[in-house]
């Protein structure tokens, strides 16, 4: 009996990284664009995209996205509803660091942030969904910018001054192990 094939609904937060972990798996990916971060009725619509999707192939579904995005209905809800899995973390952030280490790195006014969060930035001021005061005003609170380099995309010193002179915070690149993200990528997919 063949097995039935897994749809994963991802956000752009984690391409690279799970592209790495699931290359050898039988999952398809449904990619979310950058602008579900800002917008919780477009996180809503491109989720239900995928989920239509799904369930109109027979597909099991899995939601790689924080249970605690902002969305226009809640993204626990939205899997329940459609017999679908979404990560038990609130963020990703939590689902690449787990909870504790992230609130730890997070303290004395500290965000943290994957490079991915750089192509966001850059994409939703490209589309005009953010002017680059937004931007500023997003991180401008922040006394520092935790870069969390996973080493699966590469940080070019163009990029990281192009991203500091948009936000203005200094930056600095804290790398990571993706020992946790497998766990909670294996856990998800199971």
């Amino acid at each position: 009996m063949e097995s039935k094939k897994t749809l994963g609904i991802i956000c752009p937060v984690f391409r690279n990284e799970l592209r790495a972990l699931i290359k050898d798996r039988d999952v398809l990916i449904h990619e979310m664009g950058y602008d579900v971060h800002s917008r919780p009725d477009r996180m809503e619509q491109q989720l239900e995209e995928g989920i239509s999707i799904a369930l109109q192939n027979g597909y099991d579904l899995r939601l790689l996205v924080g249970k605690d995005c902002e969305c226009d209905t809640p993204i626990k809800k939205l899997a329940q509803q459609n017999k679908g899995k979404v990560l038990s973390e609130k963020n990703c952030i939590e689902a690449f660091l787990g909870r504790d280490k992230t609130l730890e790195l997070q303290k004395d006014r500290t965000v943290l942030i994957t490079p991915s969060w750089i192509d966001m930035v850059q994409s939703n001021i490209e589309d005009g969904i953010w002017t680059l005061e937004d931007a500023r005003i997003n991180f401008g609170w922040f006394d520092r910018i935790l870069l969390l380099d996973t080493g699966m995309t590469e940080l070019s010193d163009e990029t990281l001054i192009n991203f500091f002179d948009i936000v203005q915070v200094p930056v600095e690149i804290v790398p990571i192990e993706l020992t946790h993200f497998h766990e909670v990528v294996e856990k998800l997919l199971h």
